[in-house]
């Protein structure tokens, strides 16, 4: 490989991480919903209400892309 294709690569690379990154914050939040809750002492359905405000932002975000 050339300088320029393994920048390329580099690059690829990082994005594809970065976004792997991004997707994961987005939903390993959901399933700890309740520990979350628990741990800041605050209602169930006020962690649901900023999980579901996350994932509305997000694709939101995404529409705004395309």
């Amino acid at each position: 490989m050339t300088t320029p294709d393994r920048a390329r690569t580099r690059a690829v690379a990082a994005m594809t991480f970065a976004t792997g990154v991004i997707i994961a914050n987005n939903y390993y939040a959901q399933p700890l919903e309740a520990a979350l809750a628990q741990h800041f002492a605050v209602p169930s359905s006020a962690i649901g209400a900023v999980l579901t405000l996350i994932q509305l932002s997000y694709a939101l975000g995404l529409a705004t892309l395309a």
